[in-house]
């Protein structure tokens, strides 16, 4: 009984005419395209904003989907129109490790072509060829010639590592302060420095310390050294172990300047590799 009161129902009910659903599928299209659209905006915003705030805040995030594209070199519509992407390169400097493809530096990529050695055979190909620091240095790097530790490249734009901190597990990184080691006053805790080798390959790591020391007697090669923050003193001995031994990393070496004796100091700055 209750089914064919039902379907009396039906029959004798007042149905919209075909005209009436038209235009109320017209309007429902056009509501999903505005909220699809502003899902877009709103989506595109939220990258955004979130990216700026990981930049400026230095958080590092767990290994991203938006990081591994970049990573992969594969350039995303959103930022196509943002400049040479400076937030990118800020966010890659914050949060990617190690050895990378450069896709969004072009003064990086244009350095790697100007140093790496398509000639490099096997066994150089890992040699250093160049060390880039964005906005601050980019000089080609010479090796030492066998047995001469004391030999450091009298070029004003050349950076010579230092032989002997390999068997430390450190690199060292030599200039004059009267030639390229000039620049290395420059060097700030948090930089990003990128290590350039023979085939091309970067590898890269972060500032973290900087030492000052004095020479107590500057033309002597074995003179004692006072730490300028601490006022610790130290031997020429210890002083090497501090600063070119332990954990792997990158040590910048030069002299300081003062009252006209340009051997008057030491100036270290220390890179680790970025994690």
């Amino acid at each position: 009984m209750g089914l064919l009161s039902r379907a009396h129902e039906i029959k004798t009910a007042r149905l919209p005419k075909p005209a009436y659903f038209a235009k109320e599928y017209s309007r429902f299209l056009v509501q999903i395209k505005r909220a699809s659209t502003m899902k877009r905006l709103y989506f595109s915003l939220s990258i955004i904003i979130t990216i700026l705030a990981l930049a400026l805040t230095g958080t590092q995030p767990a290994q991203a989907n938006f990081e591994t594209t970049i990573s992969r070199g594969t350039t995303i519509g959103l930022f196509a129109d943002l400049g040479d992407l400076s937030f990118i390169l800020e966010y890659r400097q914050n949060n990617v490790i190690g050895r990378w493809t450069p896709a969004f530096d072009r003064g990086l990529t244009a350095f790697i072509e100007q140093v790496r050695d398509e000639r490099s055979t096997r066994g150089t190909k890992s040699a250093i060829r160049g060390i880039y620091i964005r906005d601050v240095l980019s000089m080609p790097v010479v090796q030492q010639p066998g047995g001469n530790a004391g030999w450091v490249s009298e070029s004003d734009n050349t950076i010579t590592q230092f032989g002997m901190a390999t068997q430390y597990n450190t690199t060292g990184l030599l200039a004059h302060n009267t030639h390229a080691g000039a620049e290395f006053a420059k060097l700030q805790k948090g930089q990003v420095v990128s290590v350039v080798s023979g085939d091309g390959t970067v590898s890269r790591y972060k500032i973290e310390a900087v030492y000052q020391f004095q020479a107590l007697q500057p033309t002597n090669p074995y003179s004692n050294f006072v730490d300028l923050e601490t006022n610790q003193q130290l031997t020429a001995t210890e002083l090497f172990y501090r600063v070119y031994t332990g954990a792997h990393h990158l040590t910048f070496q030069t002299c300081i300047e003062k009252d006209g004796e340009y051997s008057w100091g030491r100036l270290f700055v220390l890179a680790y590799p970025l994690q």
